[in-house]
């Protein structure tokens, strides 16, 4: 069987995930975005503009990645990216804001930054 580089990383990717070894550090990606949505009085965007300190935070999937592996289709588990130490940096004016508004979010790395990459099981 012959595999195109595009599937050999893809497989070598979801070997280092099941293995607990795909873990960046600052220098091997940029900064993580995410959207937000604003709940009412603003109270989860305020939170995160008055915090000081570095914070930790995840995105969980929502459905399995499928994939073929040796001509059979595969859904994964859930994948779970992991950030540790990140600062969140808001663009928006929070005096702005309504409730059910969506918000761009960069989480800026810190000191000890790690994202970390692995499967719900």
């Amino acid at each position: 069987m012959v595999f195109t580089v595009d599937e050999h990383q893809n497989i070598a990717e979801i070997v280092k995930i099941i293995e607990g070894r795909l873990v960046y550090d600052e220098n091997n990606m940029s900064n993580p975005t995410c959207n937000l949505l604003v709940d009412d009085e603003c109270k989860n965007v305020k939170m995160l503009v008055e915090s000081t300190e570095s914070t930790s935070m995840q995105w969980v999937e929502k459905v399995g990645e499928k994939v073929s592996l040796f001509g059979n289709d595969v859904t994964l588990p859930v994948k779970i990216i992991s950030l540790d130490f990140v600062a969140p940096k808001i663009y928006s004016k929070v005096d702005e804001l309504r409730s059910g508004d969506t918000i761009k979010i960069e989480w800026v790395p810190q000191k000890g930054f790690k994202c970390t990459v692995r499967y719900e099981i």
